[in-house]
């Protein structure tokens, strides 16, 4: 069997939210490590376009 690296990011594993309840049910982290990785994520939301009328161009 081949030896399985999980992909990390300045040797922090890459936490894919769709992935994150898997994760912690299987024990591969802890709740308290998801909630730490949350919170210690930047704030991108200055860098975000917003696409809202792209998106819903009938809204409003």
């Amino acid at each position: 069997m081949a030896d399985q690296k999980k992909k990390t990011t300045d040797d922090k594993p890459l936490i894919d939210k769709r992935l994150s309840d898997r994760l912690v049910a299987r024990g591969k982290i802890t709740r308290d490590d998801l909630e730490k990785h949350l919170k210690d994520l930047p704030d991108l939301a200055d860098k975000a376009d917003n696409i809202a009328g792209i998106v819903y161009p009938n809204q409003g």
